[in-house]
């Protein structure tokens, strides 16, 4: 998967990763361990308001849309993507 911009491939990241926390929450909650909102890091804030649909940017379309899955599972409040400073993630 060839990725154009930073923002794409953070956003590509935080798909993946939240691809894997998700079989993990649905094994859990099968178990009766209902789980939380999982916390979700990323070090650009652009990718982080394109999962929370809070920013629209102008060339997104070229974003798979498969990527766009975590912003479903956000507004389903199974993850938060919150922004952390690169030096700290």
């Amino acid at each position: 998967m060839v990725v154009a911009t930073g923002a794409k491939a953070e956003y590509a990241a935080v798909f993946i990763g939240a691809q894997h926390a998700d079989g993990s929450r649905a094994i859990l909650a099968a178990l009766g361990h209902p789980q939380s909102a999982k916390l979700l890091l990323c070090h650009n804030q652009c990718t982080v308001g394109l999962a929370t649909d809070t920013v629209k940017v102008k060339r997104s379309k070229s974003i798979d849309m498969r990527f766009h899955w975590v912003r479903c599972r956000v507004g389903q409040n199974h993850f938060r993507v919150q922004w952390i400073v690169g030096a700290n993630n």
